[in-house]
């Protein structure tokens, strides 16, 4: 910054511009305090002039306001700062009130002109410090009559400064990834919906025909027909929030049971799944499972064609059932026939 200075220069620059964490100034706790890099860097810096505050746009014949800073030095004497307008590049059409002060410094003018008409302002703000003028960049600023042709713009910039400033880009993903994703779910659940009866319905699906009057050809060997197979029948378990009802069901070789959600299931769902719940977690055996069921009247069967006792449980909410199988009795088989 300034290749000048001594070793010397560089170790009181440092000490002085330390920040106190103790009593002010020197002490053998705490030294000179914290060392402030920003603060020593800035005070053997040249003098800058930079407007940090300016509007984006004026309308016709309004007012605005501007606000400089003068930095640098050692810290430097300001003896003379002002700012210049005008209307086209190298005119000048106005010249604010005079400031004086020490680096660093902002200054702040109000109640500046705009135009008549469409047209640009341009700023530039001066400083003498050290008895050295410096002066600031030119800052543009635009006028026109139609400032609502930009709510767009401006309402998209307002958006952006609030994902990328006040919310953060991670969390909007997220949100947005979240709001795309339920209705998804919803209407993949939906489509798959149907309505069961909500109580035990027994019906045989399949008649078979009657052995009675057989008559086997003589001379011949004869197998006669297979025994009917047990009647199908359907029982319903309702999954009401976080139960199945009823929790036990009994029923026999053949019967068809019906899971039906009949409330909204907690994302992710639940699921019916075979095997049993402790406190170490869930145990699936892996003799039946279903899919997810999230909306009311999604549904999910399973049917039991063997004797014995079923154990299941809804995946997440950790609720168990039993399904009972009684084998059926198809009565006796007729006798082999034959010659």
């Amino acid at each position: 910054v300034n290749p000048a200075l001594t070793p010397e220069d560089v170790g009181r620059i440092i000490n002085e511009t330390a920040r106190d964490i103790s009593i002010t100034g020197y002490d053998t706790g705490t030294g000179w305090g914290v060392v402030n890099a920003f603060g020593a860097v800035e005070a053997v810096s040249e003098p800058t002039v930079t407007i940090i505050d300016y509007p984006e746009y004026v309308a016709l014949n309004d007012t605005y306001s501007v606000t400089w800073l003068v930095s640098g030095g050692d810290p430097g004497t300001i003896s003379d700062t002002y700012l210049q307008w005008g209307f086209a590049p190298g005119e000048v059409a106005g010249t604010s009130g005079s400031f004086t002060g020490t680096t660093w410094a902002e200054f702040s003018v109000s109640d500046l002109p705009s135009l008549p008409a469409n047209g640009t302002i341009y700023l530039v703000a001066y400083a003498e410090v050290d008895g050295s003028v410096y002066e600031s960049e030119v800052v543009q600023v635009p006028v026109t009559d139609a400032p609502d042709d930009n709510l767009f713009l401006n309402f998209l910039k307002t958006v952006q400064d609030f994902i990328f400033n006040e919310m953060g880009l991670v969390p909007f993903l997220l949100m947005m990834c979240v709001l795309i994703a339920i209705p998804v779910i919803v209407a993949a659940a939906r489509s798959k919906r149907r309505r069961a009866a909500a109580a035990y319905v027994p019906h045989t699906v399949q008649t078979h025909t009657s052995l009675d009057g057989y008559q086997p050809v003589p001379g011949a060997h004869h197998v006669p027909p297979p025994p009917p197979p047990p009647p199908r029948y359907e029982a319903y378990v309702d999954i009401v929030g976080s139960n199945v009802v009823p929790p036990v069901v009994k029923v026999i070789e053949g019967t068809k049971v019906v899971w039906v959600n009949r409330t909204w299931a907690a994302p992710p769902g639940v699921s019916v799944k075979s095997g049993t719940v402790d406190a170490n977690g869930e145990h699936h055996d892996g003799l039946f499972q279903s899919g997810l069921l999230i909306a009311p009247g999604d549904y999910w069967s399973c049917t039991f064609h063997k004797a014995g006792e079923y154990r299941y449980y809804l995946s997440n909410v950790w609720r168990m059932g039993t399904i009972v199988v009684e084998a059926y009795n198809a009565g006796p088989a007729p006798p082999r026939l034959g010659t």
